[in-house]
């Protein structure tokens, strides 16, 4: 076992996940981007552990991550100024990202209406978010029924796009997705 797979074990075998989840769950600390920004980080890396993310996943996370999509997500204008936004969303969809490699959070993913919002942030010139976002759309595609709705919401065309961002990350990442 590697050292970064013994943290992310120990990680969850002393209790470290559900004060996660009850941080970003906790109505009062919505206003507070910085600690959001910090807790989603922390459970998008503890999101790359299959078991962390079966854990997860009982306390509720995906619907959580999509609530945090959508409340972060819905003025782009605003979003371009807002440094510690972008840092919440790109943890977000980096965590939702990690999660949609299995099949049942894709589909929670898109019964709780999460891909419209994924799609729309392909209009930021963020490139960790653009990653982020091509990662998780890329996951999600996987599903031919979820694939038909991202093409009906135009996000085929948007992911194709970014082909040409001038962000070699960004491309690299859209190519593997295409």
């Amino acid at each position: 076992m590697t050292m970064t797979c013994r943290k992310l074990f120990g990680f969850r075998l002393h209790g470290g996940l559900e004060p996660l989840v009850d941080l970003i769950n906790d109505s009062e600390n919505s206003a507070n981007k910085k600690l959001l920004a910090a807790v989603t980080g922390a459970l998008w890396k503890v999101s790359s552990d299959e078991e962390n993310v079966e854990r997860l996943i009982d306390l509720g996370l995906v619907p959580t991550l999509i609530r945090l999509l959508l409340e972060n997500s819905d003025a782009l204008d605003d979003l371009q100024f807002n440094p510690l936004k972008i840092s919440v969303l790109t943890n977000v969809v980096g965590a939702l990202s990690e999660a949609a490699k299995q099949q049942k959070n894709r589909e929670l993913i898109q019964n709780e209406q999460g891909l419209a919002p994924l799609i729309k942030l392909i209009a930021t010139n963020h490139p960790d978010l653009l990653v982020n976002v091509s990662a998780a759309l890329g996951e999600c595609a996987k599903d031919k029924a979820i694939l038909a709705e991202i093409h009906r919401l135009d996000g085929v065309r948007l992911v194709w796009s970014l082909l040409k961002h001038p962000s070699d990350r960004v491309s690299k990442t859209n190519k593997s997705c295409s």
